[in-house]
């Protein structure tokens, strides 16, 4: 097994490194993420640990692509410090977080418990309440929701149909305009330039919201095309 180790400084991250060699993970460690990121499929690791201490922006980027350039699932953990106060992306990504301040400080059994869990945390649900106004509508199941669409829900825009998704290559929320939706395709318009950014087709959105006369419910997308707008299949 190989674990990738990211950090600003060799030194300072011993007990991680004798951690993950003492749980038989041979450990490549770089303090230079765009060599790590550059190297990534090269390494192809069963485990990557970034400190978020020393990048503090760069983590998302390989927190989020990992798993779409790996051919295999990886766990990705995040050192972080009793000062960080990125909870929100970290809640965004598929991801674990553990506090480490210092070597003196370490907490090997508590790594070893979060290097030895089952799945990465799992990514948190968009909270649907910051983007649209839900009134009295239920919370219909995906099923539910969907079943009513196919010759009910055909929109040009209207305030009946809303849709909202996360894209994960700039951890952002990504809010547009629905062009028209004819189950199970979306045509979507994003406010923005980052609705586009790093968007390819046949990429799945995991973390998408729609909302139609009959309710708001989570739904994943596979994009299908990208012109001026994109679209977007149900799956």
């Amino acid at each position: 097994m190989i674990a990738l180790l990211i950090s600003g400084s060799q030194d300072e991250y011993r007990s991680i490194k004798s951690a993950l060699e003492e749980k038989d993970y041979s450990v490549v460690q770089y303090d230079n993420f765009l060599k790590a990121y550059d190297n990534l499929e090269e390494i192809h690791p069963d485990v990557i640990v970034v400190s978020a201490q020393d990048y503090p922006r760069h983590w998302k980027i390989i927190a989020s692509t990992a798993n779409f350039r790996l051919s295999k699932r990886v766990k990705t953990i995040v050192l972080v410090n009793q000062e960080f106060s990125d909870e929100k992306e970290i809640g965004a990504l598929p991801v674990c977080s553990f506090t480490y301040d210092s070597e003196e400080n370490f907490d090997k059994p508590l790594f070893f418990e979060v290097l030895n869990s089952s799945e990465s945390q799992t990514a948190s649900k968009i909270n649907y309440n910051e983007y649209f106004d839900e009134g009295d509508f239920p919370a219909p199941t995906v099923q539910e929701l969907l079943s009513n669409s196919t010759d009910d829900y055909i929109s040009t825009g209207s305030s009946n149909c809303n849709f909202v998704y996360m894209n994960p290559s700039v951890m952002s929320i990504i809010t547009g305009k629905v062009i028209s939706f004819v189950y199970p395709e979306i045509c979507f318009l994003p406010d923005r330039k980052e609705g586009f950014e790093s968007v390819y087709i046949g990429q799945i959105l995991d973390d998408c919201s729609l909302k139609t006369e009959i309710g708001l419910s989570s739904v994943k997308t596979c994009v299908t095309d990208i012109s001026d707008t994109i679209t977007m299949h149900i799956c």
